[in-house]
């Protein structure tokens, strides 16, 4: 603006001398020189100017195409958290499957580490009948036992049916079983018919772990089919006598 005001003045000072009398050739001479060199210099100006507005244009560019890069990076970042996150999703989906199938595993174990201690700890008594002995080969050779020499005096066979004393000392002999062979169930269920028949309420706690003994000797392969007619007896008298 002051460049342009200066070459305006320059102008009018050189029209004025052209035009005056007695003009001043030193004073034409020398006001064009400074004509051209003021022109000159709002050239240069104008041309550093424009080089600085292309700079600035150039890095404003600059700026919009790193913007854009920064967006399209993080645009990718998005689609590869979407990407990682179904995948993280997908893993998780495949443990819970992993843990419900581990779980399941387990139970099964469990159920077998079950079935396994009851084998081990009632196999014995599976294979006895209520005197506490057990048959072999045809039937016609019967083991005799500890339980047995206990037992064996309290029960008495009529008829094919099989009778539990409730005497005194047939229910002492009972006693004595339970306290030295706790896992026998006949001994509980002699108690039990015993206890029924005198109307005591007792009846029913020895009614009950003979049940529980029972209900795992029936599940022993090779057990005796007594151990699944008493089990019968004792639920349907519990169920009788509420």
């Amino acid at each position: 603006m002051q460049i342009g005001l200066i070459i305006v003045t320059f102008v009018i000072a050189v029209i004025g001398q052209l035009t005056s009398e007695k003009p001043n050739k030193r004073l034409i001479v020398i006001t064009i020189v400074l004509l051209i060199v003021a022109s000159g210099f709002q050239v240069f100006i104008v041309a550093e100017k424009d080089k600085d507005d292309i700079v600035r244009n150039q890095r404003l560019d600059n700026l919009v195409t790193g913007n854009d890069s920064l967006l399209a990076r993080n645009q990718s970042l998005l689609i590869r958290y979407d990407s990682l996150s179904s995948q993280n999703q997908s893993l998780l989906m495949k443990n819970d499957s992993l843990l419900r199938k581990v779980t399941a595993y387990q139970d099964k174990l469990d159920e077998y580490s079950e079935d396994t201690k009851t084998i081990k700890e009632f196999y014995h008594v599976a294979q006895l009948d209520p005197y506490g002995k057990t048959v072999v080969t045809d039937g016609s050779i019967r083991l005799t036992t500890g339980i047995s020499r206990i037992m064996e005096p309290t029960i008495e066979n009529k008829d094919g049916t099989t009778y539990f004393k409730c005497d005194e000392e047939s229910v002492g002999r009972y006693k004595e079983t339970i306290e030295k062979f706790p896992r026998f169930p006949f001994s509980y269920y002699g108690m039990a018919i015993c206890l029924l028949q005198k109307r005591n309420d007792k009846w029913r706690d020895y009614a009950n772990q003979a049940v529980n003994i029972f209900k795992r000797t029936v599940e022993i392969e090779g057990h005796k089919d007594v151990h699944g007619q008493a089990l019968a007896f004792l639920l349907r008298q519990l169920e009788t006598y509420k």
